[in-house]
């Protein structure tokens, strides 16, 4: 059910595409990740109950980072930025099947032909992931999942000041 709705919300950005729809679409799942987040974290500020809904919450991120593969590279570039800097700190968690999802999504991002991120933002991530390789040198088949993701990456580079096109 759920690869049901992630294809149909692919879709549904698909004909958003060069629309002015397509920004307040992509600040709405940008603005659903984030509640995610705060839901996972446990964080008072969401409700007094947030802390049992930690798993849940939890449960809740996975899902909707296996939407953000397909859904990412077809959101606008601001809402897009922005979900890219909470990937560090899901990265510093050192979880294996958080890292494994957010690989995914880059790669994913990387293949984009028209998705403009921040150089920063990206830089910090490719740091982070290369660092969290040598730390667990024994995960050969990450450490190949990156190096495709690095030379994605230098292919599409351009000289855009401060921007990365991917």
């Amino acid at each position: 059910m759920r690869k049901q709705s992630h294809s149909c919300l692919r879709d549904v950005l698909l004909s958003f595409q060069r629309q002015p729809i397509l920004v307040p679409a992509s600040e709405a799942i940008t603005r659903s990740f984030e509640r995610f987040l705060l839901l996972a974290g446990g964080s008072s500020s969401v409700n007094t109950g947030a802390a049992e809904a930690g798993p849940k919450g939890a449960k809740e991120v996975l899902y909707i980072l296996n939407a953000l593969i397909c859904c990412l590279p077809l959101m606008a570039s601001k809402p897009s930025n922005t979900i890219l800097k909470y990937f560090k700190p899901l990265l510093d968690l050192h979880q294996p099947i958080l890292t494994r999802s957010l690989l995914d999504i880059l790669h994913a991002v990387a293949e984009s032909p028209t998705l403009q991120l921040k150089s920063d933002v990206l830089l910090d991530l490719l740091c982070s992931l290369g660092c969290q390789c040598l730390q667990k040198g024994n995960q050969e088949m990450k450490w190949l999942r990156l190096h495709d993701f690095y030379m994605l990456v230098l292919k599409k580079f351009t000289s855009k000041t401060g921007t990365f096109v991917l």
